[in-house]
């Protein structure tokens, strides 16, 4: 839940209570009523000079979205921290319905951005199996696919999968960024996540 990055500049104040307390008074309620809440959080809480981050790794977001969204990780819930790409229906902010609206064109594909999310089809069997196998913990965890990918790698497994017919050219931007993550918690390796190109193939 929340505002996203393309939007959250637009209105500083809903973003504030939308990505930062809206969280954590769910989380409050849901804890008062026992009920389970998972809430996922982004790794753009992090702004991508180092890569490989931990749980432990501070934050250094300098846009007001990776800093709203950062103060909305309430401890008192089951937070994952990840990346999500997924097919939308109507805009492309998704960097998959954007190569859908590409299709037949010449496109850059980063070559020194890296990733390692996982696709919202992915993201709805982590929870389904978080559920199922009782694996439901207070606590922050990081979730993401065991490979880390490059944008031009990405664009090229949604190329094949899409049979976009795209011309994808390297390129590098300005600034790198690097925002993949890491873990030493159990949960990761629990849930088994496939490669990203598998993922994309289920879509």
């Amino acid at each position: 839940m929340g505002i996203i990055n393309t939007l959250a500049e637009q209105d500083p104040l809903n973003t504030i209570y939308i990505n930062s307390l809206f969280p954590r008074l769910m989380a409050r309620r849901c804890r008062h009523s026992d009920v389970k809440f998972i809430h996922i959080t982004t790794d753009c809480v992090f702004n991508g000079k180092h890569g490989r981050y931990t749980e432990e790794s501070p934050h250094d977001a300098h846009d007001i979205y990776g800093q709203t969204k950062s103060l909305g990780e309430p401890k008192d819930c089951m937070t994952l921290r990840t990346s999500i790409i997924g097919e939308e229906k109507h805009q492309y902010h998704s960097l998959i319905s954007w190569a859908q609206s590409q299709k037949n064109k010449e496109v850059k594909g980063y070559t020194n951005h890296h990733w390692n999310g996982v696709t919202t089809h992915q993201y709805g069997k982590i929870i389904s199996q978080i559920m199922k196998e009782n694996l439901y913990k207070e606590n922050l965890f990081h979730v993401f696919s065991p490979s880390d990918v490059t944008k031009f790698e990405l664009l090229r497994i949604l190329n094949s999968r899409f049979d976009l017919n795209l011309t994808i050219t390297p390129h590098e931007a300005q600034p790198p960024i690097d925002r993949t993550l890491r873990t030493r918690k159990r949960l990761q390796k629990v849930l088994s996540i496939p490669s990203i190109s598998e993922q994309v193939q289920q879509l």
